[in-house]
């Protein structure tokens, strides 16, 4: 869509660099862009980086004044007010949450990216600066990409909060960015420029990594999904058949190729069957149903508004005495964005979210690179959101919300 707020379909011309105002505030605008490409560069680097960078980013954002200029930025930029949106009906749903004020608060807080998301948006437009935040974002994960390599091979230790040898996070965020730098970096290969090598090394290692050392089963899931989505933009049927092809190929390559992987995909089948047999084995898969499970039960009971931010919480550990669920079986996250949503902020919640992922998918412009990338973006964000808490953790929703920005509008040259 030419012109829209989100991803121009034609080139956004180069045009001048930003004129800073002088003074304090001029100041304060230059550190909220530089803030923002070190957000981007810091959601591959270790949390509290990321946490920094994005506090410190809202800061500078504030001291930076032009209130009435970003609020109608904010306003008419489609997804910048639609998560904006969402995340006051989450903070309104605070009021009827049976939880303590306190935890019902901290559990809204959670979702802070949402409002990362709509303030970048209003404040970062210059599609160069935009493009520095995706160039930042790929090569800080180039270098986390190394680390996790030097951990597969004993030269630095085993990483110790999920997943031995992930970057610096945990299984499920890494293979996330693994299948994403993936996909991106194998299509930059494909243009013609003079960093193609790199980027065809940058994509090869990272899909290795991927299958042969990571254990992350969300992003094999969904680099699989990618590959004939992308032939498809270019070959329509026909591309999707042969992307569907490489896809298979590389699924048995993979099965048979990596013991990381081919133990990944058994444990899958034996978890299912123990849970269908009634076993009181906690598998990760039979944890995973029996929370879908009596999550669902949740929802069944508010189902319009759900029960208020921090409720999920609250009413699980109920629910757990009602029925003698104890152990593992009981939990603070349903492992679920959708169903975690639906508990506390019901339909409406899952409306207002399809409501803003809908208009960002019909609103980033395949024609260029950054809207290609944005939809894989909002791709890998839906699929592993059925499995994982996107824009509850904190990795995961920054992960989405800065790239969110990044590849919000055409770059120069795209």
């Amino acid at each position: 869509m030419s012109g829209s707020p989100i991803a121009a379909v034609a080139p956004a011309p180069a045009g001048p660099a930003p004129a800073w105002a002088g003074g304090p505030r001029g100041a304060a605008d230059r550190a909220a862009h530089l803030l923002f490409v070190a957000a981007c560069a810091a959601i591959a680097l270790p949390t509290a980086w990321l946490s920094i960078s994005t506090g410190l980013f809202v800061v500078a954002v504030l001291l930076s004044g032009g209130y009435a200029q970003r609020w109608r930025r904010l306003r008419d930029n489609p997804l910048a007010f639609r998560a904006l949106l969402l995340f006051g009906a989450m903070a309104l749903s605070i009021l009827w949450s049976p939880a303590s004020w306190r935890a019902a608060v901290d559990a809204w807080w959670h979702y802070r990216a949402l409002l990362v998301l709509a303030l970048a948006l209003a404040v970062v437009v210059d599609p160069r600066w935009l493009r520095r935040g995706f160039l930042a974002f790929m090569i800080a994960f180039a270098f986390a990409l190394v680390v996790s390599y030097l951990r597969r091979f004993g030269v630095l230790h085993k990483y110790d909060n999920g997943g031995e040898y992930a970057g610096f996070c945990g299984r499920a965020g890494f293979s996330l960015m693994l299948a994403l730098v993936a996909f991106m970096a194998l299509w930059l290969a494909l243009q013609p420029s003079r960093a193609r090598l790199a980027w065809l090394v940058l994509g090869l290692a990272s899909l290795a990594n991927l299958y042969f050392v990571n254990d992350g089963r969300s992003g094999q899931v969904t680099f699989l999904l990618l590959l004939p989505w992308a032939a498809a933009q270019r070959l329509r049927l026909r591309g999707l058949l042969a992307g569907a092809a490489v896809a298979a190929v590389l699924l048995a390559v993979a099965y048979a190729g990596s013991p990381v992987f081919r133990s990944r995909i058994d444990a899958i089948g034996h978890g299912l069957a123990s849970y269908e047999q009634g076993h009181a084995e906690p598998t990760a898969e039979g944890l995973r149903l029996s929370f879908w499970r009596h999550s669902l039960q949740l929802v069944g009971a508010h189902p319009l508004f759900g029960d208020g931010a921090g409720s999920f919480i609250v009413d699980y550990r109920a629910l757990a005495d009602r029925e003698g669920l104890q152990g593992e079986f009981v939990t603070h996250n349903p492992h679920n964005d959708y169903l975690m949503i639906a508990v506390q902020q019901g339909i409406a919640g899952l409306v207002l979210l399809a409501w803003m992922w809908v208009g960002q998918w019909r609103m980033a412009a395949p024609e260029g690179r950054s809207g290609l990338y944005a939809r894989a973006l909002m791709i890998t964000c839906g699929v592993a959101a059925l499995f994982t808490a996107i824009l509850l953790d904190t990795l995961e929703s920054h992960l989405y919300a800065l790239l969110s920005v990044a590849l919000s509008k055409r770059w120069p040259g795209d």
